[in-house]
């Protein structure tokens, strides 16, 4: 897992400049990182290797599949007989990733969150059988942290760290959800554009 801000940013933003709370620098900082994933749905880093994962179709022309980073998706499959066997490979003249350019509807740069086949070719309809007809092999994640979500965990982590301050407040550390994504309006307005609500990472 990536933290999404450096010990150092943090230390630097909150005027902190001795060594002996680095652990809980630390601590705040992963803290902050996980919950802003549980809120947002999805998280901001990318696996080192190329894994498959299976969806069940959209529509008849599109799936909508995790983050996969642009450019890595090497391989999209269909199970055409509903029978858990990937007879159909798809050719790269048959479906297009999405979002368009690899950007999203803020105007940042986006993962492919969405296949759609092209011309006539459809994507078997699995609610008889319920299996998932489509297969697809990519690096999953997002390649670069975003920067408002950079911003947001800094926020995040910063109202972390004051947790122990308070009595009782180093429990917060092992608890994500400690301090409130909503109760920091500024954090929730930085992550706004990133809440995924249709899918979810596996």
């Amino acid at each position: 897992m990536t933290d999404y801000v450096a010990a150092a940013t943090l230390k630097a933003y909150m005027g902190l400049t001795v060594t002996a709370n680095d652990p809980q620098v630390a601590a705040a900082i992963t803290s902050a990182s996980r919950e802003i994933d549980g809120h947002c749905r999805r998280r901001f880093y990318a696996d080192a290797a190329t894994s498959s994962r299976v969806y069940r179709r959209s529509t008849e022309h599109t799936v909508a599949i995790d983050d996969a980073v642009v450019g890595t998706i090497s391989l999209v499959e269909l199970d055409t007989g509903q029978d858990g066997t990937w007879a159909y490979d798809l050719d790269a003249t048959e479906w297009l990733a999405e979002p368009l350019n690899g950007i999203g509807a803020n105007g940042m740069a986006w993962p492919v969150t969405r296949l759609r086949t092209l011309g006539s070719l459809t994507i078997p309809n699995d609610i008889t059988s319920a299996r998932p007809c489509v297969r697809v092999t990519a690096r999953w994640g997002w390649p670069d942290i975003p920067e408002p979500v950079t911003q947001a965990a800094l926020i995040l982590a910063a109202e972390t760290y004051k947790l122990r301050e308070a009595p009782f407040g180093v429990a917060g550390f092992d608890q994500y959800g400690a301090v409130r994504i909503k109760s920091l309006p500024q954090v929730e307005r930085l992550l706004a554009p990133f809440v995924l609500y249709e899918t979810s990472l596996a």
